[in-house]
């Protein structure tokens, strides 16, 4: 049977208005329940689609949400985060429509502008370093619900969702303190990045607590990516060759430090522990709850969305999950 979109038909042949058929699909509660039913069944007699992006247009809802973000899910937290985000909308009826900004503001910016014409309900965005803050807070002034994820930027009048990297890296730290580690070796996130700061913080409590001064030689910053942490780390282990354990802010840091490790002739954890933020493999690991996150950060926009009152930051409590990529010293 021909399919149709054009509720005119409908409305002709029940002979009611254009706007009557429009409520009654709509299970309006402004519609009698008989005039509903005849509408549904001529509908469904008739193989009705209904267009959504008039819809839209009429009522300002597309049930899509825009997910911008500034990478390309190389990173395995960020792409269950999506999954989990993803999920999370269409068990609420709504759909996520997902694009990389290339750490570029000026994409981020073409983005969101093409989202907007796309008539999305809300986004969610993971800034980039040099995100317009200016810009995204004229969007939201305008009357559309965002939140940001993971990079926190207090320029930005929109709720957070994140994770509590001071209590991570304290974490794992700690542990690699009361395993026996001395010279640990701590491999942060770039300068740009709010979460570098909570890690440094949670990296340099343990230490005082252990009656340890987290000495600048034994840190360093990096950005996400393999060659980048490889040269940190060899610098690192050039600086301090008694150096044991590398607690660092991500698997693109890990792979760079396994390969350093490997040009050295070393092996982990016999020469060197490693505890990261994110990987699921041998590598011990500090959990961010990706899945958790997503929910999160999902419930939160819907939550705006509907005009709900939304917590300012949403920080999600990390934890630390031990593999086979770190020993207790036999010194002990």
């Amino acid at each position: 049977m021909q399919r149709t979109k054009n509720i005119n038909e409908i409305a002709k042949r029940l002979g009611l208005a254009k706007s009557t058929v429009s409520k009654a699909l709509n299970n309006r509660s402004d519609v009698g329940e008989k005039t509903k039913k005849r509408v549904r069944q001529l509908a469904e007699k008739l193989n009705y689609v209904p267009n959504h992006f008039a819809r839209a247009l009429n009522f300002r809802k597309s049930k899509v949400i825009g997910i911008i973000m500034h990478n390309e899910l190389h990173e395995e937290f960020f792409a269950q985060v999506v999954w989990s985000i993803t999920i999370e909308l269409q068990r609420c009826g709504y759909v996520a429509i997902f694009a990389s900004s290339q750490k570029s503001a000026a994409q981020e910016k073409a983005i969101i502008q093409e989202h907007i014409k796309r008539f999305v309900d809300g986004f969610i965005l993971l800034p980039c370093a040099e995100t317009d803050a200016e810009f995204i807070n004229d969007i939201i002034a305008q009357g559309y619900k965002l939140v940001t994820l993971d990079n926190y930027v207090k320029e930005i009048n929109a709720p957070f969702i994140g994770t509590d990297f001071i209590t991570g890296s304290y974490l794992a730290t700690r542990y690699l303190l009361d395993s026996g580690h001395r010279q640990i070796g701590h491999l942060a996130g770039p300068i740009w990045a709010a979460s570098t700061k909570e890690q440094a913080a949670g990296y340099r409590k343990a230490c005082l607590e252990a009656g340890l001064e987290g000495s600048s030689a034994l840190t360093a910053n990096c950005e996400y990516n393999e060659r980048a942490a490889r040269n940190r780390f060899m610098e690192l282990k050039t600086r301090n060759p008694q150096m044991t354990a590398v607690h660092c802010a991500g698997l693109a840091m890990t792979n760079g430090i396994l390969a350093g490790i490997g040009e050295l002739g070393l092996s982990v954890p016999r020469d060197i522990s490693i505890v990261d933020y994110g990987s699921t493999s041998f590598i011990s690991s500090i959990n961010q709850k990706a899945v958790e996150t997503g929910q999160t950060v999902s419930n939160v926009l819907l939550d705006l969305i509907d005009g709900k009152h939304v917590p300012d930051k949403s920080i999600i409590i990390p934890e630390l999950i031990i593999r086979n990529s770190s020993r207790r010293l036999n010194n002990m």
